[in-house]
């Protein structure tokens, strides 16, 4: 089933976004302002092509069905206006899709940012 709802209402890569978006907070938190910049070219230099090559997969796996979800939801930068209809937020699927490690990763790195 290809997802559309939640954080794939208003962006394609979400963990990508998400992903950069944090690396950006360490690099602030950590007050190392110099490394915004190319830490940030480097993400999409690197990602770019990944998040290229994941859509050609997608596209062969789910068709006009991606077609159509791929030209209403931007490939990285989200689109913020409404989406139609989401699904509810269910902690079960953030378990399912493994996300508690990226929380933890968060609290450890917020916690070693207090604590240094």
């Amino acid at each position: 089933m290809l997802a559309r709802s939640g954080p794939y209402a208003f962006t394609r890569n979400p963990l990508y976004l998400g992903s950069l978006v944090m690396a950006i907070g360490v690099i602030v938190a950590g007050q190392v302002y110099w490394l915004l910049l190319p830490f940030v070219l480097f993400y999409l230099t690197v990602y770019y092509p990944v998040m290229r090559a994941e859509e050609q997969e997608l596209l062969g796996g789910y068709g006009e069905e991606f077609k159509e979800y791929a030209g209403k939801v931007p490939l990285f930068f989200p689109r913020f206006t409404t989406p139609a209809a989401t699904s509810r937020f269910l902690w079960s699927r953030v378990l399912q899709n493994r996300e508690h490690r990226t929380l933890g990763g968060l609290l450890l790195t917020e916690a070693f940012l207090i604590l240094r």
